[in-house]
């Protein structure tokens, strides 16, 4: 099966575990992929099709790269079965492509964000809410990278209750990603040092880190690495000996590095405010990556994350809408809870943060589906 994959930005990791996983098992991937100022990643091993520069969020800029780019989506997809779109505008833009004596719109969709345009109240977002109604009927099914966004968003605000789609969660490839450390950091338990990895977005979680820093007396540390977006320059904004920043990272081949630096994980989800949104529905990278690697995690009461981490003993939930609370809470961790907390998740079901057969899941739907030979009702495929 030729499948084109449209991506909103050519490093984009979980991106390039999907096109690996399903080349395994026979795709043959087309890859078209915009660029733009976001952390490297890995080169992709067949190469690409450049489709030009946008800028991050600013989607009023975006009209005229997508009218250049819609002559080389054309002629991709022309030449192959399936559109593999990684979120909307990836999805308008290869229905567009398909207008007319192109050839049929033959589409999957995956969902990892709800962009809180897609949320507000105003003229802009309903007319979005109801392109993205307007495409999902048009499209085969959906893939979604946690079970909350069917329940809390397509359901509950996008008011559709008849989509086909398939959870597939950002856990850990064991194949792409090298063998955990077995050794954990702590050799000074009179010091505590949380990492916060990843696109570091949230300027609140910053703060929070920096005054647990600086209110500690030396015992806690703060460890940055990753690709700053919207809060600044990391190297301005920590200005702090108990803060450091390593600079960008590769995942998946750096990530044994930055876990075994660190005792504890940042897992929040950027603030957001007190609001239903993105945040209380996602799941983050680094829920799976902690887990993997051994390491506790802090996590942000409200969210599903928080929610799987407290009802399994895997860390703390901090309330970010209090961040001197916050604070206080950090400093008053005990090396009792760290040792339970890390015990609890050397015995978890590694089912939970490693992949086993998701993909093989995907591939059959997607062949199925593209045959003509599917059936059942419109909900998740079963195990």
């Amino acid at each position: 099966m030729k499948i084109a994959f449209l991506l909103p930005v050519v490093s984009d990791a979980r991106a390039h575990k999907r096109i690996s996983g399903l080349k395994t098992l026979g795709a043959q991937p087309a890859v078209l992929a915009f660029e733009r100022k976001y952390y490297k990643g890995k080169d992709l091993p067949g190469g690409y099709i450049t489709l030009g520069q946008i800028e991050h969020s600013r989607y009023h800029k975006r009209l005229i790269p997508f009218l250049k780019a819609l002559l080389k989506v054309r002629a991709a997809v022309k030449k192959t079965d399936v559109i593999y779109a990684f979120g909307l505008d990836m999805l308008l833009l290869g229905w567009l492509a398909c207008l007319g004596p192109a050839r049929p719109f033959t589409a999957v969709y995956e969902v990892a964000d709800i962009r809180e345009v897609l949320l507000e109240k105003g003229l802009l977002s309903r007319c979005l809410r109801r392109l993205e109604r307007f495409l999902l009927r048009r499209a085969k099914f959906i893939v979604v990278t946690s079970e909350r966004y069917i329940s809390g968003y397509y359901q509950e605000i996008q008011g559709l209750t008849d989509l086909r789609y398939l959870v597939v969660e950002n856990k850990i490839d064991p194949a792409t990603t090298v063998k955990a450390p077995a050794i954990p950091r702590r050799q000074n338990g009179s010091i505590l040092k949380i990492g916060y990895f990843g696109v570091i977005r949230c300027r609140r979680s910053l703060d929070i880190l920096k005054q647990a820093a600086l209110q500690s007396s030396g015992r806690v540390q703060v460890y940055l690495r990753g690709f700053p977006l919207g809060v600044g320059s990391l190297e301005k904004v920590v200005q702090s000996p108990a803060v450091t920043y390593g600079g960008a990272y590769v995942a998946p081949d750096d990530l044994p590095d930055l876990y075994g630096q660190v005792d504890l994980v940042w897992a929040c989800y950027p603030y957001l405010g007190n609001v239903t949104g993105n945040h209380c529905w996602a799941r983050t990278n680094r829920f799976y990556e902690s887990c993997y690697f051994k390491k506790p995690m802090l996590a942000q009461e409200g969210t599903e994350d928080g929610r799987i981490i407290e009802a399994l003993g895997l860390g703390l939930c901090l309330d970010l809408a209090d961040d001197q609370a916050a604070v206080e809470r950090i400093l008053s961790i005990t090396s009792q809870e760290l040792d339970r907390w890390q015990g609890n998740i050397s015995h978890l079901n590694q089912k939970i943060y490693i992949m086993t057969n998701e993909h093989t899941r995907l591939w059959e739907m997607l062949t199925r589906e593209f045959s003509g030979h599917i059936q059942g009702a419109p909900n998740e495929l079963d195990d």
